[in-house]
């Protein structure tokens, strides 16, 4: 027991840097920091955003017209109206094309008559799915003359049931495209919002006319900063964030909820890309002049795949190494006793158990 204190006692005095640099700790140097570097009170606005999965976004168009010519299909609303020479109104209302592609006016117009002449006989509803307007309101007419003597027919596309609706939130996905459904996909990464718009409408414009969408990012997933606040010896943890364009040093560690009982102050910000010297641009942060001073010099703005940096406390990771590296010997060294006790008490009882044996038989 005596050599196990005096080997922790060593492990304490000097050999705690030790075990405590097997951490994994990288080297950093901290250079001079420009003096344009986005701050509190001295903000930037972000370049152009730049889409990317999975990045979601909404797309808006207004008006949903089929290109010209369209065909008729069941399910399409026609609006006819019908008017006498002397202005009497008919019919003025939508019949729907049914699902066996016919338009149905109802009685008297469809009423089969059994006309002897081929352009007086009546059969029944008419065959219009497959036919453009303009057909499609020519034999309207014919069918109508049949039993309104000189009609004044007016036929417009009121409602399209073929054509899906593009207005709503769109996944971009993993291949960089989204999915306007019987439109085909659109590939909008690495593009610009104003770019994004262009393409989309040059794809609806093959089956639309003139959509004219409107395209905005909905959910911005793709551009993000990290915090990383070190464990101690107990596991580092990593917070994702996006970036909305505003947030600074103080502002990310806000959403952690401030330092946890194994962190220090040694905070930096680390930037993706190499700075003027062609090393790792790391912005030191100095977290009692920006907390307990306000001094904005060092709460940076953060830019898209920013790290900060939360250093772990140095006695409080020699602490949890040394636990580590203990815990398990204290746990050999009790079981030992467990067992020499044990056996000690086992050679007491056969001794007491001789020795009261001797007694009684003098």
């Amino acid at each position: 027991m005596r050599g196990f204190l005096i080997f922790t006692a060593f492990l304490c005095f000097s050999g705690c840097a030790s075990l405590h640099n097997t951490s994994g700790k990288a080297e950093v140097s901290f250079l001079p920091v420009p003096p344009e570097m986005p701050r509190e009170l001295q903000k930037t606005s972000l370049p152009d955003y730049v889409i990317e999965p999975p990045d979601v976004l909404r797309i808006e168009v207004a008006r949903i017209v089929p290109k010209s010519p369209y065909v008729l299909s069941p399910g399409d609303g026609l609006q006819v109206q019908v008017s006498r020479p002397d202005g009497t109104i008919v019919l003025d209302q939508v019949f729907y094309v049914e699902l066996d592609g016919s338009l149905q006016f109802g009685a008297p117009f469809d009423e089969p008559n059994a006309s002897e002449d081929p352009e007086q006989r009546v059969d029944g509803p008419l065959q219009v799915s497959g036919l453009n307007i303009s057909d499609a309101r020519k034999l309207i007419r014919d069918h109508i003359s049949k039993t309104v003597s000189e009609p004044f027919v007016r036929v417009s596309l009121k409602e399209f049931a073929a054509q899906q609706p593009v207005s709503g939130e769109h996944l971009v996905g993993p291949d960089g495209t989204v999915n306007l459904g019987t439109y085909g996909r659109v590939y909008v990464a690495g593009l610009t919002i104003e770019e994004a718009r262009a393409r989309v409408d040059s794809q609806l414009q093959q089956y639309l006319q003139n959509p004219n969408p409107s395209v905005d990012v909905y959910s911005y997933n793709s551009k993000t900063y990290y915090i990383i606040l070190q464990g101690a010896g107990l596991g580092d943890r990593v917070a994702q964030f996006p970036v909305t364009g505003n947030e600074t040093v103080l502002d990310a560690l806000s959403n952690v909820e401030g330092l946890s009982g194994t962190s220090s102050e040694e905070i930096w910000v680390s930037r993706p890309g190499h700075n003027v010297f062609g090393g790792p641009q790391v912005l030191p942060v100095h977290w009692g002049a920006i907390t307990q001073l306000a001094d904005p010099a060092t709460n940076y703005q953060l830019m898209p795949g920013d790290r900060v940096f939360v250093r772990e406390d140095s006695l409080v990771a020699i602490d949890t190494h040394l636990g580590k590296f203990i815990a398990p010997m204290e746990r050999v060294f009790g079981f030992a006793l467990l067992g020499t006790n044990s056996v000690s008490r086992l050679h007491f009882y056969k001794n007491f158990g001789q020795a009261g044996g001797q007694g009684g038989g003098n």
